[in-house]
């Protein structure tokens, strides 16, 4: 979903659960993740952490406040 858009880089998902989504559909990016869930933010960036980056355990629009401006290339927002 992100490769025909975005050779590499980072990807941040937005409400990332446990990070199993982006690792198992983005292998190869820097990933990056945003849940309000401390225990599911935990688990995302144990993953993302061995991409070269993490998840925040925050509400998303606080999250995206703190995040270095031009760090992320691609993000992604799923809904059930």
């Amino acid at each position: 979903f992100v490769r025909p858009r975005l050779a590499s880089g980072a990807v941040l998902d937005i409400g990332c659960g446990n990070g199993s989504y982006l690792a198992t559909n983005a292998a190869g990016y820097r990933l990056h993740g945003i849940d309000i869930s401390p225990q599911l933010a935990k688990a995302a960036d144990d993953l993302f952490k061995q991409t070269g980056g993490g998840a925040i355990c925050a509400p998303a629009t606080a999250a995206l406040g703190v995040m270095p401006a031009h760090s992320i290339d691609a993000a992604i927002l799923r809904s059930y």
